[in-house]
């Protein structure tokens, strides 16, 4: 009980410090003015942002009961997805074709990987 509550503090504080240190950025900083360096800094800031919260909220939704804890590479590829719609939209080349395709490639690698999670563990 207690390594849960242990576990809990430390997803809540890391969850917590980088939705803060994303906020701080995109408050104090002007992306007409930045440098690219620092504008792929922020980027990379959001897409840790997005892989941290969806870890969180799949421990949630595992200490609930309505989920197993997916595999590390099913939390990677939902936050990868999410976060290259997020930098299509910011870039304005996002369109609903666009997102309609991303839906099945998605299930295509999904089922993909499973596939081969399978054949390899067999061997």
């Amino acid at each position: 009980m207690l390594l849960l509550k242990a576990a809990s503090t430390n997803r809540v504080f890391l969850t917590a410090v980088l939705l803060l240190s994303d906020g701080l950025f995109f408050i104090l900083s002007d992306p007409h003015q930045l440098s690219p360096i620092f504008l792929s800094l922020g980027f990379l800031l959001v897409g840790a942002t997005i892989y941290v919260i969806c870890r969180f909220a799949a421990w949630l939704l595992k200490n609930i009961g309505l989920l197993s804890y997916p595999r590390r590479w099913v939390l990677a590829a939902v936050s990868l997805a999410i976060f290259l719609l997020l930098i299509l939209k910011s870039m304005g080349q996002l369109s609903g074709l666009d997102f309609l395709a991303i839906i099945p490639l998605g299930l295509v690698a999904y089922f993909y990987y499973s596939r081969v999670g399978k054949i390899k563990t067999t061997l």
